[in-house]
């Protein structure tokens, strides 16, 4: 059987802001739709619907590890490659019919990020929910940007999760409809633009670290 190597070309720079307030998102479907985004490639998305939560399910301790590494370190990367088993002659059989991943990572991340969220007990993130944590003190990265959407929107944030799939018409939707709440959020001074699919893994890491009492995300060379 043929097996496909799965290129990831998103890195940790698709998650930080542009440089010099206010949003673009391109028109979606309205609705919760789970049809790809126009433009997107669908296999790649629908790898990374299912890679994470397999991933927090089958390896926990080292999914844990990925996640709670600081962004672009080389405890991140180290982490990454004993997640997907590289240098041992052991494949990870939460890859499907791909056979291994090579690029960048972030998109990997946030999806590990939402697969260990939705492995929380609900009484978990009903604490969560009831008594969030504070925000960040200043906005500097879609991380910071997200942290301080996830605290001030907790339930909210985790309906954006459960209710929508990764780089959908839905996803999207969800997003533009509440554009008015991440305003705040948004540093002064400066154009912002939001890839929704990047967003919503900000908002999963965002929510998994708020709710089990861990800090914002870092980046390395940015916090």
């Amino acid at each position: 059987m043929m097996r496909l190597t799965l290129l990831v070309f998103s890195s940790a720079l698709a998650l930080l802001f542009a440089t010099p307030a206010y949003a673009q998102l391109n028109t979606g479907a309205a609705g919760y739709s789970s049809a790809p985004r126009e433009g997107v490639e669908g296999d790649y998305y629908r790898f990374l619907d299912q890679i994470g939560p397999c991933l927090a399910n089958q390896k926990p301790e080292q999914s844990l590890a990925f996640v709670n590494a600081v962004i672009d370190s080389a405890e991140e990367a180290a982490a990454f490659a004993v997640l997907f088993n590289r240098g041992r002659n052991r494949r990870n059989t939460c890859m499907g019919r791909y056979s291994g991943v090579s690029g960048t990572r972030a998109y990997i991340r946030g999806s590990v990020a939402e697969g260990l969220f939705e492995k929380l007990d609900d009484e978990v993130i009903e604490a969560f929910i009831a008594n969030p944590p504070a925000g960040p003190e200043s906005i500097g990265t879609l991380h910071d940007l997200a942290r301080c959407y996830v605290v001030a929107h907790p339930a909210t944030a985790r309906e954006l999760l459960q209710r929508t799939d990764v780089a959908t018409r839905g996803e999207q939707a969800f997003i533009e409809e509440n554009m008015s709440d991440f305003r705040p959020c948004m540093p002064e001074g400066r154009e912002v633009t939001l890839q929704p699919t990047s967003l919503r893994f900000a908002i999963a890491e965002a929510a998994f670290r708020a709710a089990t009492g861990r800090p914002a995300a870092t980046i390395q060379g940015r916090n």
